[in-house]
């Protein structure tokens, strides 16, 4: 992928939810690049392929919805992406949700599972990123920043991690997915993240 390929996602996606008018930011930060006394003191503690992307962004956390859709984010109104600094990571690694205990995690995920997002859980294993559905592996990203990439390309929309794994669950997740995308002026994406039809604003 690309260098600094995940902040540039991140910044058409935000650039193309401002300029929408209907949307509105529940959350909106973007941090800068991690230090390299900062990736250093964290080689240990974090994979190598999340590593680069600290090295585009220390963090960030986008929340959206539209203001003329009655319905919630679980619904499928708007989207949640986000990933702590390395700071905020000193006792594990989630993604969308604060960690609530004190015992130490390497779960991606992008919303509260106990609010029924997603079923669909990705850990961080060896150089990769492994989805599992209860204990069963059910998919899987080569890199943290391809998991990123998705999640972008999916501007976070509810239950999008369901489109990247084997399962009976991918076209809820689908219809969800591209009527955020529609109504933000972006192509359709098929079955598995990939752009099925060319919009024209």
């Amino acid at each position: 992928m690309a260098t600094n390929a995940i902040r540039e996602a991140l910044r058409q996606l935000v650039n193309r939810l401002e300029a929408h008018p209907t949307v509105e930011f529940i959350a909106k930060t973007l941090g800068r690049p991690a230090s390299a006394r900062a990736l250093a003191k964290a080689q240990a503690a974090i994979p190598s392929h999340l590593l680069d992307v600290y090295g585009e962004v220390d963090g960030f956390k986008l929340e959206w919805r539209f203001r003329d859709c009655s319905r919630t984010f679980a619904q499928g109104n708007g989207g949640s992406l986000w990933m702590p600094s390395i700071a905020e990571n000193s006792r594990g690694f989630r993604i969308g949700f604060e960690v609530s205990s004190g015992e130490p995690v390497q779960l991606l995920d992008h919303a509260p599972r106990a609010e029924g997002f997603t079923r669909c859980a990705a850990t961080l294993q060896g150089e990769g990123v492994v989805l599992f559905d209860g204990d069963e592996i059910c998919g899987s990203f080569a890199s943290a920043s391809d998991f990123f990439a998705a999640a972008i390309e999916c501007c976070g929309a509810a239950r999008w991690l369901d489109l990247f794994a084997d399962g009976a669950r991918i076209d809820a997740a689908l219809a969800i997915v591209n009527e955020n995308r529609a109504r933000l002026g972006m192509a359709s994406l098929g079955a598995q993240g990939e752009v099925v039809e060319e919009r024209r604003s």
